[in-house]
């Protein structure tokens, strides 16, 4: 797979050498995020309904940036890329319109996610309250281990959180901690399980709590999974390559919370290069947490 991927980001890094008089040279997208298998969201669909000038589009999981065209239908994770005097406008799944701005868009860049009830895409809460403690990880993602990290968002002021882990027996663990994560060391999780996270901070302003969904991958694909990286070490690849690849094969299992810390590992390894933005930007969408996308779309335009 990552002898696929290579071939991958060669492709796109000529296409775009090609094409270098559209962006500035670090604003190319290489490697990115198209390695995220794509996901549809499960009720209303997003069509870009006109383009004028030269825009393109790059399909999550499609190897090939292409010319865009009017009524082509948009997935979460899809970037659409407008040069200079062009103009592309989005119909929403709410019906609403939305005219990208020039460079590099993701469709939840300006389109609200609507609501589903499929538990395994992203069902987040319209808008997500930045002010309260929504879960950033696990979220609408598979897990290999069972003694997974929880984390959430930091409530300025709140001295304490309660975290609890839901099972389909009931609850499977709960605690109380000070800091906005904690490692679940509470009955082991079965492979195969859905299972849901709540957290609550102890502010007056809050009093439902947050809660997220997520599942332990199954036995067969986690040694699949767990092969395929221990094959990766093995090749000879810059640290940028192997956090992609490595994050690359996460994804293609669902396994989000994974890929994502992979990523965020990267940058703090000092890899701040435009496609582990935007592979963040398009993982964080996927998991329905628009307000951390959106931050590393942003990150990934001043690279």
């Amino acid at each position: 797979m990552n002898r696929l991927l290579y071939q991958k980001i060669l492709l796109i890094s000529l296409f775009l050498l090609n094409c270098s008089w559209l962006f500035s040279p670090k604003s190319v997208l290489k490697a990115v995020a198209q390695t995220i298998p794509p996901a549809r969201a499960a009720t209303g669909t997003y069509t870009l309904i006109e383009v004028k000038g030269e825009v393109f589009l790059h399909k999550l999981g499609d190897a090939n940036i292409k010319p865009a065209s009017a009524n082509s239908e948009l997935n979460p994770g899809d970037l659409i890329i407008v040069t200079k005097r062009a103009t592309a406008t989005i119909r929403c799944a709410d019906g609403r319109n939305w005219t990208l701005p020039e460079g590099i868009s993701g469709v939840f860049n300006g389109c609200q996610v609507l609501r589903n009830n499929d538990p395994r895409v992203p069902n987040p809460r319209s808008p997500i309250n930045c002010n309260s403690p929504f879960i950033i990880s696990p979220r609408n993602t598979g897990i290999l281990d069972s003694q997974t990290k929880i984390r959430w968002n930091p409530v300025s002021g709140t001295k304490r959180y309660t975290v609890k882990v839901w099972g389909t027996s009931g609850i499977m663990w709960e605690t109380e901690v000070s800091a906005p994560e904690v490692i679940y060391t509470g009955k082991p999780l079965q492979a195969g399980e859905d299972y849901l996270v709540f957290v609550k901070d102890d502010s007056t302003y809050l009093t439902e709590g947050e809660t997220a969904k997520f599942w332990m991958l199954d036995a067969q694909k986690a040694q699949e999974v767990r092969e395929k990286i221990t094959a990766l070490t093995k090749e000879n690849l810059s640290p940028e390559a192997f956090a992609l690849a490595k994050a690359n094969i996460y994804s293609s299992y669902s396994l989000f919370a994974d890929a994502i810390s992979t990523l965020e590992a990267a940058l703090a390894k000092g890899n701040k290069t435009t496609a582990v933005y935007l592979m963040l930007g398009a993982l964080y969408e996927q998991v329905g947490l628009k307000p951390l996308s959106e931050t590393y779309y942003r990150a990934q335009s001043r690279t």
